[in-house]
């Protein structure tokens, strides 16, 4: 058996992940600080202004810009890459959501012994507490009726 298959996973596969994870996360604040910057300009229109136009910064943004958009098409190729590898291992794994079948009255009074109209009566109960006596014949010891 595959340590994927009990549920456990390698150390070097879980660092790895541990690695991707964190660079993508350091790389989005990155390329969010211009995002939180133009907020802060809403609320000081001189500072922008005197940077952006008195100095010349808007040259450097259109400077930079292509770069800019290189690394967002480059982190969105990887992002996708991650994604279908996931989709790709991961997704024929995805056992969580098979419900099993419901158990009928008929089967549950095969396994107990109990003809099935006998335990519609006993479903009806707020509370029971039963026992199998020594000839696996089930027992109703105390019986609650429900308070509706």
């Amino acid at each position: 058996m595959k340590p994927e298959e009990d549920g456990r996973q390698f150390p070097w596969r879980t660092a790895l992940e541990v690695t991707v994870t964190s660079v993508f996360w350091g790389l989005w604040f990155y390329l969010v600080m211009p995002l939180v910057s133009a907020l802060l300009w809403l609320a000081g229109i001189q500072v922008f202004v005197e940077q952006m136009i008195a100095r010349g910064g808007y040259e450097t943004l259109l400077d930079k810009l292509s770069a800019y958009g290189g690394v967002v098409l480059l982190m969105l190729v990887a992002i996708t890459l991650w994604i279908a590898w996931n989709k790709r291992h991961y997704g024929s794994h995805n056992t969580r959501t098979h419900a099993l079948a419901a158990v009928t009255l008929m089967e549950e009074g095969a396994v107990a012994g109990v003809d099935p109209a006998r335990l519609g009566q006993l479903q009806e109960f707020r509370r029971l507490v039963v026992r199998f006596d020594d000839n696996d014949e089930l027992v109703v010891e105390q019986a609650e009726e429900s308070g509706f």
